[in-house]
């Protein structure tokens, strides 16, 4: 029985050993994790530079900017549903495979779509995401009517 009270000892002395070596290593990790923190930032707020992105779209003042195809898409995204904007296109839907390498004439497989307020039509909306080309060229125009934005954006030959 005098052998169990210097093993209980050893035993509450170890544990307090890993417990405060456990405390010491949570907190040195905490500080130089909160260190970094300071030194290089919280990082990017991915939302607020969306938000800069389709805004440097909006931006662009002269009558008839170029746009491409993957900035209509962005405003697309970034105005669906907003009753603040409303967003006319008027694409190419190509009815035929891209087919750069040969010689074929494909100008009669083109069809012109006109969709209104395609930002806030979920049918038109996913037809236009869809089949507007990332590459294609565009025009926009803008203007205000009632506080509410609208742009209309239309293919460029």
């Amino acid at each position: 029985m005098d052998e169990s009270a210097p093993m209980r000892a050893i035993m509450i002395g170890a544990s307090v050993f890993v417990t405060i070596a456990t405390i010491t290593g949570v907190l040195a990790y905490y500080s130089s994790a909160k260190d970094l923190v300071n030194v290089i930032g919280t990082g990017t707020d991915i939302g607020a530079e969306y938000a800069n992105y389709v805004e440097n779209i909006l931006l662009k003042t002269e009558d008839n900017v170029e746009i491409r195809g993957t900035d209509v898409i962005n405003l697309l995204n970034y105005f669906y549903m907003d009753e603040k904007a409303k967003i006319d296109v008027t694409y190419i839907r190509q009815d035929h495979s891209f087919e750069e390498y040969t010689n074929v004439d494909t100008s009669d497989k083109q069809t012109v779509i006109k969709s209104y307020n395609t930002n806030l039509d979920e049918k038109l909306y996913n037809q236009a995401i869809n089949l507007i080309v990332p590459t294609q060229k565009f025009t926009m125009k803008k203007s205000t009517n009632n506080d509410v934005l609208v742009v209309e954006i239309s293919y460029k030959i």
